[in-house]
């Protein structure tokens, strides 16, 4: 049988209640807070972490209180909205943004922005642009996708700055 202790967190603000396997922290309005692995009384390792009304808002590593490794972030409907790194609490390495349940970028990324190799999506999921990317925008090599009635490439974009 497992034994329950409960007790105050830095600011007063939360309860932790621990188990064996797994720590859960709540809010003061008794909803779950963070449901996983703490390390002095930080969230460290895999974990969840919900917003005050009680919907998820990371699936994710964790490690010394930040969003660190691999991880998922859901939107307030609960619709993902990334999934891929994390480092330092951004979007860091190789992930996909969603909207509206597609794929909008899919590539590396670089202090939550779109930054290295990358492929942006229109709307429906299609290709709109392969190539580089900085500080979230278009740049350097790439080719904007476009048909023609033929169904012939119609830009290809070298060493230029595109805005979104």
């Amino acid at each position: 049988m497992l034994t329950v202790l409960k007790k105050l967190i830095n600011t007063a603000s939360s309860l932790i209640a621990e188990t064996s396997s797994k720590k859960r922290v709540y809010y003061r309005n008794g909803k779950l807070e963070y449901e996983g692995e703490m390390y002095d009384n930080q969230f460290h390792g895999y974990g969840k972490y919900y917003r005050e009304d009680g919907t998820l808002q990371y699936e994710c590593e964790f490690k010394s209180g930040k969003k660190h490794g691999y991880g998922k972030l859901f939107g307030q409907n609960g619709a993902l909205i990334y999934e891929g790194e994390f480092k330092v609490d951004e979007m860091n390495g190789f992930g996909k943004q969603f909207h509206k349940g597609y794929v909008m970028y899919e590539g590396d990324f670089r202090n939550g922005k779109w930054h290295g190799q990358g492929k942006f999506f229109g709307d429906k999921g299609n290709l709109v642009y392969e190539g580089g990317f900085k500080d979230g925008d278009f740049f350097g090599k790439g080719k904007l996708l476009g048909k023609d009635i033929e169904g012939e490439v119609l830009t290809e974009v070298t060493e230029k700055v595109l805005r979104k």
